[in-house]
């Protein structure tokens, strides 16, 4: 099927993002398209997108249809977002670079606060790895016919990750307390919110930040900590402190998450 969205739509980028971050047996980008394993209702499937002057889905159940417009961002008007982001001198050349750029999400947000803690002070490469070693530890093998090569495995459930399967993944002791406090919280409270996650020992700023713009959805989330976004500041500012970057970005409300993609993709 075919998923009509408003244009422009930065496809490429989208695209590149999630190349970046694929999780291994679970997503899987080739030949220009995504594709992923997933699990619905204890119902396993997978889906393939690639772009047609829209979004075109192949899938084995079409109940996955939401969770995709919500990860290619479908619903927005990026015109209307480019021009209020486009007042700030900073950003406006590279939204005339990137028109269309959406904010990519995670498939849901206890994935995404997987990856946001394994990433933690590590480069993207090495916390890609270390999440894609919990998927092989604890998730379950994928049993349908006809997948795209690659795609083998679904992401664990919280009630999956235990102690034997964090203990696969290498890192401080620490942050695998964290990971298993976020799954028992996850477990319970599939709806967990950034004031819920701010309760565990190890989840900062910077994370609940991230969850928030890729797992909730909220397009005014701004990891205000980040590095990159840090970086990108110190080109601009002789402050190139959260407290600095923070002040700046009000202008940016509530739009705040797509300004972070622009400059993340402007440091890329």
């Amino acid at each position: 099927m075919k998923i009509e969205v408003q244009h422009p739509y930065d496809w490429e980028s989208t695209l590149a993002f999630f190349a970046r971050r694929a999780i291994t047996e679970v997503e899987l980008v080739a030949d220009g398209a995504y594709s992923r394993a997933f699990e619905i209702d204890g119902e396993q499937g997978w889906f393939r997108v690639h772009w047609d002057d829209g979004l075109i889905v192949e899938t084995t159940n079409d109940r996955v249809i939401p969770h995709v417009r919500r990860m290619f961002d479908a619903d927005v008007d990026p015109s209307m977002i480019a021009e209020y982001l486009s007042r700030d001198t900073w950003l406006a050349p590279l939204i005339r670079q990137r028109p269309g750029l959406r904010v990519p999400k995670g498939w849901n947000a206890f994935e995404v606060t997987m990856r946001a803690i394994y990433g933690q002070q590590v480069t993207v490469r090495a916390g890609v790895q270390a999440v894609s070693a919990l998927a092989s530890a604890a998730g379950d093998e994928l049993r349908i016919d006809g997948a795209p090569t690659g795609l083998t495995r679904v992401f664990p459930r919280p009630s999956q990750v235990n102690a034997d399967c964090v203990a696969c993944v290498r890192g401080p002791r620490a942050r695998a307390e964290t990971v298993l406090a976020v799954a028992r919280l996850a477990d319970g409270r599939p709806e967990f919110t950034g004031d819920e996650l701010r309760t565990i020992k190890g989840v900062g700023d910077w994370t609940v930040g991230y969850v928030a713009m890729r797992g909730f959805g909220d397009r005014d989330a701004f990891p205000s900590k980040d590095v990159v976004l840090l970086k990108a500041l110190a080109r601009q500012a002789v402050d190139a402190s959260p407290r600095a970057l923070l002040e700046r970005a009000e202008n940016w409300r509530p739009f705040r998450a797509y300004a972070a993609l622009h400059l993340w993709a402007s440091e890329s």
